[in-house]
């Protein structure tokens, strides 16, 4: 996996320097940006190429794309975590409840358990007699 990650990354690399030296005359060509907010006074930046705003793009974007990744890694932590808790007192009881069932096979305790008492056995369900007419 690691190879074709590398791979994929250089081909990218590859095909953006194929394409900006391509188009060298138009990432040349120097514009001035300017954001006019609403309320607030214009923010103009000096003349830049282009291909400096290509690549603010671009740094920005991999920005984002970094920040999201490293929100989802700390929710998969959070989750991870969690969940080994619940794995270690599940275990315990796990554990406690095997530690009981070993005292009551080396007691001696027979096919009756606290659960199931003959006193408070299901009553069996009686056949209904031949010829006995069902409504």
């Amino acid at each position: 996996m690691r190879k074709v990650k590398i791979v994929i990354i250089t081909v990218v690399i590859a095909i953006t320097v194929l394409f900006v030296a391509q188009n060298q005359p138009y990432f040349q060509q120097r514009h001035r940006f300017a954001f006019d907010p609403f309320m607030l006074e214009p923010i103009t930046l000096p003349e830049l190429p282009n291909l400096f705003y290509y690549g603010i793009c671009l740094g920005v974007g991999v920005l984002l794309t970094w920040l999201t990744m490293l929100i989802g890694r700390f929710r998969i932590k959070k989750e991870l975590k969690a969940l080994r808790q619940r794995t270690a007192s599940q275990q315990v009881t796990i554990d406690t409840l095997n530690q009981e069932l070993a005292e009551a096979k080396a007691v001696g305790v027979g096919a009756t358990t606290d659960l199931q008492s003959p006193d408070t056995a299901v009553p069996e369900k009686t056949a209904p007699a031949a010829g006995a007419d069902t409504v």
